[in-house]
């Protein structure tokens, strides 16, 4: 089966200034400010200053392929002539590796943690207890630990700072802020979830927006 280049965008540009050539790897800065990195390849030397370039992009950003004007003449509908370039199944191959990668990832990172937010999550009251097994009852106790667990634990850690400091923003509640990097939407779910305990049953997850699932369920 011969491989397919489908849905391209070819951009031409000038390199401004060639940020790093390590490992074979080129990062480049264009006249028109904008920032790229390619692959590996044996003719990297001919991406210099002042260089004429076309990108080939996808999917509206991602890169797929690099030719040199003046040098290369090449094939739209192949890898000939090109500096670079990967096909449609290039892509979803890169793709597939980097998923199983993040998903490894994250399981990786749970093992990792899994001891310390255990203690943490056993010093909660009852009630967002209740709330974290709720998620994992309804998406599965990998999935939801995998997905959504250390960010809907810090929710609950900030609930109960809220609660005590009356859903104002003291010192406590910013120390813990700067320790593990909390983002806005933590915060505004903690504090609802401070000031109306009886109904943390009813709030959605706090990634539910993202996902599209209230308790993390598929």
């Amino acid at each position: 089966m011969s491989e397919r280049f489908t849905k391209r965008t070819l951009t031409d540009y000038v390199i401004k200034r060639v940020d790093a050539n390590t490992g074979g790897s080129v990062a480049i800065t264009s006249t028109n400010g904008t920032g790229w990195g390619n692959p590996p390849a044996p003719d990297n030397y001919l991406l210099q200053e002042g260089t004429e370039v076309v990108l080939e992009t996808t999917n509206g950003s991602t890169l797929a392929g690099c030719y040199v004007v003046g040098v290369h003449t090449p094939d739209f509908a192949s890898k000939k002539g090109w500096l670079w370039r990967k096909s449609d199944e290039d892509l979803e191959r890169s793709f597939q590796e980097w998923k199983a990668k993040w998903e490894q990832d994250k399981l990786d990172r749970v093992e990792k943690f899994r001891a310390e937010w255990e203690a943490r999550e056993e010093k909660l009251p009852q009630v967002y207890k209740d709330r974290l097994n709720r998620f994992r009852a309804a998406a599965g106790k990998e999935e939801f630990e995998k997905e959504g667990w250390g960010y809907e634990l810090l929710i609950c850690e900030l609930a109960v700072l809220y609660k005590a400091s009356g859903g104002e923003d003291t010192d406590a509640v910013n120390n813990f802020a700067a320790l593990y990097g909390t983002s806005g939407n933590q915060h505004g779910i903690a504090k609802l979830m401070s000031k109306h305990e009886d109904h943390i049953p009813e709030v959605p997850s706090a990634m539910a927006p993202l996902t599209g699932s209230a308790d993390y369920a598929k």
